[in-house]
């Protein structure tokens, strides 16, 4: 009986130990984790529909570094863990003109939204 009582203490000193380890290393890495933003929002065209599948490009004018992605169905985008500072964002959808917009800024820990119209569509040939 007292090796049971003794054994039980023993592996409740070692979880124990191995959270008042773990903690202190979880806390140092969160604080090494860079703080960041994202840009978020929806295209539409000039009649207010979606603008599936069109790049939007995230180009940061501190170090010229880019980041893309495509719309989705709905026109929606979205570029996580951008480090703050400003950004010129540029769309490009099949048969529409390119919009350029020159300052986009994000900040720590905020979501900085754009919802455009990408303009008229071009004529196909």
């Amino acid at each position: 009986m007292r090796r049971a009582i003794l054994e039980y203490w023993k592996s409740q000193f070692l979880s124990l130990l191995v959270v008042c380890l773990l903690v202190p290393l979880s806390t140092s890495l969160m604080a090494q984790a860079p703080e960041s933003g994202m840009l978020a929002g929806r295209i539409t065209d000039s009649s207010g529909a979606a603008v599936a599948n069109a790049t939007v490009t995230a180009t940061s004018a501190e170090n010229g570094q880019t980041r893309s992605t495509r719309t989705r169905e709905d026109g929606s985008y979205r570029l996580d863990s951008l480090p703050p500072g400003d950004y010129v964002l540029k769309i490009e959808g099949h048969g529409f003109k390119t919009l350029q917009i020159l300052s986009a800024t994000v900040t720590s820990a905020g979501t900085t939204i754009f919802g455009r119209e990408t303009g008229t569509r071009t004529k196909r040939r």
